[in-house]
């Protein structure tokens, strides 16, 4: 819960200060977008506080700032066409470029002119961000280029068919549009599979589930498993709730957890524009809050099994520690709240060097921590094979361990 992460935050950085989040500086530049870069920025500061309960976590700037070590920053381009062609705001935008600071353009399809127009010409190949179509999924877009959010976004669809499938089409296809990467069981499992392993092994690799709660849901044996799974290994859930459904009913999902449905909010195709809007938002923010909770319970965990077995802890990066003990050849662990994959290592390697460079040993070990119960086992033989001529290792929480030094 809550309480329980912000103990763990509290506990953790008072015994590492170096866990302090990196400031985070959102450089917004325009001509004469006032209104809109006020916007942004608020919208963007709202979100930190709600995903990461922490205030002041992010600096806003009217102009683009010199590099700084230790920062992430992160430039908007609020568009118009006044913006385009103004001097100063081409100025700044090429300063960031020159400083390799990523740019996302914010532009609203309501103002006039084609978006083409409202960019400059420096940027006139990247791809603009419309705030107008969807608030959210702007303001997730800065969060995950500030590195306040996960970049991947999974999540898992579960329902009753003849309960509720116009809406979870609906909600597939907006997702997608989204960049989520959606399980929706009547896509993806090939004919012949395991179909509850497949739905097992999704369910461990997207670590979030939307639940379409309709009064069948308590009748299916399989949205049955599924809910149980999630909760049982502590995988994020969201409840949206369909009109009239009986409380007894209803799963086993707190209220806080839940996004209640009218019968207004629905019509014979779906979710209403409003309350689809309203979902995707919620959407939005409940998975970025589930997988950073997630992480950081693992992390928790973490350092509580070294603690136990003698070891002292240091932070390196975000969700990477170090450890050591006397007797003991140090190793660098770094935490996934998913199924393990290729760029999990290939991160995991490259805190393992940045230790080094630090001084850390040359023989320190590297692990890759994860709490997934299953597994597909070619995937697992994979990153064995990835991993084993580099001395990086994968196991779950309880395997984590310092080996005998020779």
């Amino acid at each position: 819960n809550d309480l329980a992460d912000s103990i763990f935050r509290a506990r953790f950085r008072s015994a590492m200060p170096m866990t302090a989040m990196p400031t985070c500086v959102l450089a917004i530049v325009h001509g004469g977008r006032d209104d809109l870069a006020g916007e942004i920025g608020k919208a963007v500061r709202e979100a930190a506080m709600r995903v990461l309960s922490q205030e002041n976590l992010i600096e806003t700037a009217g102009r683009v700032p010199d590099f700084v070590s230790g920062s992430h920053v992160v430039v908007i381009y609020a568009g118009s066409p006044a913006g385009a062609q103004d001097p100063a705001t081409g100025m700044e935008i090429h300063k960031a470029l020159a400083n390799g600071f990523p740019v996302l353009p914010v532009i609203r399809a309501s103002d006039e002119g084609s978006v083409r127009d409202s960019l400059p010409a420096q940027i006139a190949h990247l791809n603009a961000v419309d705030r107008d179509r969807d608030r959210a999924f702007a303001v997730a877009t800065v969060m995950r280029m500030l590195g306040l959010v996960e970049d991947e976004r999974r999540l898992f669809l579960s329902y009753v068919r003849r309960d509720t499938s116009d809406v979870a089409g609906q909600l597939h296809r907006a997702l997608q549009e989204r960049q989520f990467d959606v399980f929706l069981d009547r896509f993806p499992v090939p004919p012949g599979d395991d179909f509850q392993r497949r739905l097992t092994e999704d369910l461990a690799d997207k670590a979030f589930m939307l639940l379409l709660e309709s009064d069948g849901v308590r009748d299916s044996p399989w949205v049955q498993h599924e809910t149980s799974y999630a909760l049982t290994h502590r995988i994020g859930v969201l409840a949206v709730t369909m009109p009239n459904v009986a409380a007894d009913r209803e799963a086993p999902v707190e209220e806080a957890f839940r996004f209640r449905l009218s019968s207004e909010d629905l019509d014979c195709d779906g979710l209403m524009p409003g309350a689809l809007d309203a979902l995707l938002e919620r959407i939005e923010f409940s998975h970025a809050r589930a997988l950073r909770r997630r992480r950081e319970q693992l992390l928790g965990s973490l350092v509580d099994h070294l603690e136990a077995a003698g070891c002292s802890c240091g932070p390196l990066a975000d969700w990477t520690i170090e450890a050591a003990a006397a007797g003991r050849v140090p190793a660098v662990f770094r935490v996934t709240p998913r199924r393990p994959r290729i760029e999990d290592l290939y991160a995991l390697a490259q805190e393992r060097e940045r230790a080094r460079s630090f001084g850390g040993s040359a023989d320190m070990g590297a692990s890759l921590v994860h709490d997934v119960a299953h597994m597909p086992a070619d995937q697992a033989e994979l990153l064995s094979w990835a991993g084993s001529p580099r001395n990086l290792s994968i196991g779950r929480l309880l395997e984590s361990r310092l080996e005998v030094a020779a």
